[in-house]
C-alpha cells in the first residue's frame, strides 16, 4: 500500500488505536471460535489491514510473539483495560 505512513499515523493516535482494536474485534481477529466462511473472511481482512500497516509480516513474527508474551495475564480480562 502506498499510504502505509498515513495509515500508521492515523492508527498510532490513542483514538486510532481504540478504533483499530474495535476493527480487529469486529473482524474476529481475537476470537478462538472462527468457523463460518464469513468469519474467516472477516479474520483475513483484519490480517490484511495489519499487513497494510506493516505489522503482520514474516520478519515481525518474533517481535509479535515477544510483545504477546510480555503482556500480563489477567484472569477475566476482556478488553485489556
Amino acid at each position: 500500500m502506498a499510504n502505509r505512513e498515513l495509515l500508521r499515523k492515523v492508527y498510532s493516535t490513542p483514538e486510532g488505536r481504540l478504533a483499530l482494536m474495535d476493527i480487529l474485534n469486529r473482524s474476529k481477529f481475537f476470537s478462538t471460535e472462527v468457523s463460518t466462511p464469513q468469519e474467516i473472511v472477516l479474520e483475513n481482512s483484519a490480517k490484511i489491514l495489519l499487513e497494510e500497516l506493516g505489522i503482520w509480516q514474516g520478519h515481525n513474527a518474533l517481535r509479535i510473539v515477544n510483545a504477546l508474551m510480555n503482556m500480563p495475564y489477567l484472569e477475566g480480562d476482556q478488553n485489556g483495560e
